[in-house]
């Protein structure tokens, strides 16, 4: 697991790229935070296209959990490592 602390509102974007060792071929990528899909929480982020990069440009408290990337093609499914975004000045 990855801990990862930034300063509250901080003007520097929250990227998380995934290493996972699949081919690239027809790759479709899922994020999860708190192991729910990331769609299920209503936050604002953006992915890049075609890599998997998941990019939070203002983390709030909201934003705050444990995230992880799927990646999925007709070879099978990778998961990429666990990070946990947590603001810092806040009480754990």
């Amino acid at each position: 697991m990855v801990l990862i602390k930034l300063q509250v509102n901080t003007a520097v974007p929250y990227k998380l790229t995934p290493f996972l060792y699949l081919p690239r071929v027809g790759l479709r990528y899922e994020w999860r935070k708190d192991g729910l899909p990331l769609e299920n929480y209503g936050l604002d982020y953006k992915r890049l296209p075609g890599i998997g990069t998941l990019v939070i440009d203002s983390p709030k408290e909201t934003h705050e959990g444990t995230y992880q990337c799927l990646a999925k093609n007709e070879l099978g499914t990778a998961l990429s490592i666990k990070s946990t975004l947590k603001l810092a000045g806040e009480s754990s």
